[in-house]
Order: structure tokens, then C-alpha cells, then sequence
């Protein structure tokens, strides 16, 4: 789509560390090395893409480096690419500009969690992708379902995704890592469009006190 907005994208950490922990064992092909590679192409599918990424989540994204034990210089050399690579993006975002000050807007139990939630609003992202859905849940968002994960003994997991509202009005979708690089395989909307009118449904009935069933 010619002259498309950029995706504002918000990876969590830990799909950073997974990434760089699979190219270290050379690994190929892990959805977290899809996730990254797509961040660092600055496009997904025939969208430009930026990331999102706070002071906050570099120091820990920098902390869980050195729980590893990784190299100082190493670790120092990593910290600077996220920096650079949101610098540079199509947005040219500025970590040092990101603030994380609505996370007590937020009724989660980590606080941590709960300023990544509040960044990916501050930043006006599209979609925040982590693997622990389970802590970005609050009480006033939309879970829908999405797609079965299957392991590698043959068991399957429901994915799902969820649908969060600003004070503003203003949505974002949380999603697990695997349900993304599928659709970014498929060339679907990595921003799941297709369930925002279940969602939009969902908070209607909510806002009118409707029960769900």
C-alpha cells in the first residue's frame, strides 16, 4: 500500500533476549529472530514498521543480558542497536522522549508490565507483541481467541489476543509472538484487523452494561 503510515511496534524484552540467545546457538528461523529481522528490515509485509522502545526497557533488556553473562562490550553493542534502530525509524522516535508516567493507569500487578503497557499508549503504537499475554491482562480489556499454537510433542494451545482501550478511546492489540509471524507469513494484518469488530462489539455491550451472555 503506496504511502502507508508506519506500524508503531512494541517488542517485549524478552523476545530481544530469546533472539539473540537463538543466534547464539545457531539457531535459524525462530519466531523471535522472524519478529526481530522484520524490526530491523523496517517493514512488515508492504507496511513500513517502527519500534517502540523505552529507556525503561533498555535497561531491562541491558539487566537480563548480564543475568546471562554476556559480554560487557556485547551487551553495550546490543542496547545501542535498539537505540539506534528506533532513532532511525520511519517515525525517528527517541527513547529518552518516551515516558512511562500512565502506568498507574493501569491495574496490573507488575509495575514493569504495567510500563510497557503504558509506553505502547504514550507512543500511539499499533501493536505490543509478547509470549505472557497472562500479565498484560487488566480488567477492563477484550481477549479474543485466535489461532491454535501446536508443540512439539503434538499438544496445542489456544493463542489469543487482546484488545486494550485508552481513556482517550484510542485501542491497542497485545498478541502472542506466534499468532504475528503467522499472519506476517500469510500477509495478513499483523494489527489483526479482523477481530476489531468482535472487540468493538465486546466494549459496546460493556459500556451499556449489557451482560456478555
Amino acid at each position: 500500500m503506496k504511502g502507508a503510515s508506519p506500524l508503531r511496534i512494541v517488542l517485549d524484552v524478552n523476545i530481544f533476549v530469546s533472539d539473540i540467545i537463538g543466534r547464539s546457538l545457531g539457531r535459524r528461523g525462530t519466531t523471535s529472530q522472524k519478529l526481530v529481522d522484520a524490526m530491523l528490515a523496517g517493514k512488515i509485509g508492504d507496511r513500513p514498521a517502527q519500534l517502540v522502545i523505552s529507556l525503561a526497557m533498555l535497561e531491562s533488556f541491558r539487566g537480563a543480558l548480564l543475568r546471562l553473562r554476556a559480554p560487557t562490550a556485547s551487551i553495550e553493542s546490543a542496547t545501542e542497536a535498539l537505540l539506534d534502530l528506533t532513532r532511525n525509524g520511519p517515525d525517528r522516535l527517541d527513547p529518552y522522549l518516551l515516558l512511562d508516567t500512565g502506568h498507574a493507569a493501569f491495574s496490573m500487578q507488575d509495575r514493569e508490565d504495567a510500563g510497557v503497557l503504558a509506553i505502547a499508549f504514550a507512543a500511539n503504537a499499533d501493536l505490543l507483541v509478547t509470549d505472557n499475554l497472562a500479565d498484560f491482562a487488566t480488567k477492563d480489556c477484550v481477549s479474543i481467541e485466535t489461532s491454535q499454537a501446536r508443540h512439539a510433542d503434538g499438544s496445542e494451545r489456544q493463542l489469543s489476543c487482546q484488545f486494550h482501550r485508552s481513556p482517550t478511546g484510542r485501542e491497542l492489540v497485545v498478541a502472542h509472538p506466534l499468532d504475528v509471524a503467522a499472519r506476517m507469513a500469510k500477509g495478513q494484518a499483523v494489527t489483526f484487523d479482523d477481530l476489531t469488530e468482535a472487540a468493538e462489539s465486546i466494549f459496546a455491550r460493556r459500556d451499556s452494561g449489557i451482560p456478555k451472555n
